[in-house]
């Protein structure tokens, strides 16, 4: 994806915590926006999923269905346009930049699973 195509579908989602969903809205997105999304024959290149279990500490997020309802109408105000934050640093490296940033807190962890920002 090209930083061009990354801010017309408007980035990722800032309301997603936890795991499940996001991945999801984004190819919801992809579709919302105009574009596809094009798996390049086996010859040319692949794509394997690495085996691995959920993430300590990043619980699963009950609500993501019911949020990924909402995308449609959703996907054009929370992205990039609403994306509020902290920069901490920036390196310039040689084959990379890393950005470090703070993005606050996010939901109380409930029994609930909330996973929803507010």
């Amino acid at each position: 994806m090209t930083p061009e195509q990354y801010m017309k579908i408007n980035g990722f989602p800032n309301t997603y915590w936890g795991w499940g969903g996001e991945d999801d809205d984004i190819a919801y997105r992809v579709r919302y926006a105009g574009l596809k999304m094009v798996r390049v024959p086996l010859h040319i290149g692949r794509y394997k999923m690495v085996v691995h279990q959920q993430d300590k500490g990043n619980a699963e997020n009950k609500k993501r269905f019911d949020m990924l309802v909402k995308s449609p109408k959703q996907w054009t105000e929370d992205g990039m346009n609403s994306l509020e934050y902290n920069l901490i640093s920036r390196r310039l490296l040689h084959l990379y930049t890393n950005v470090t940033v703070d993005i606050g807190m996010g939901p109380s962890t409930s029994p609930e699973g909330n996973g929803t920002a507010s």
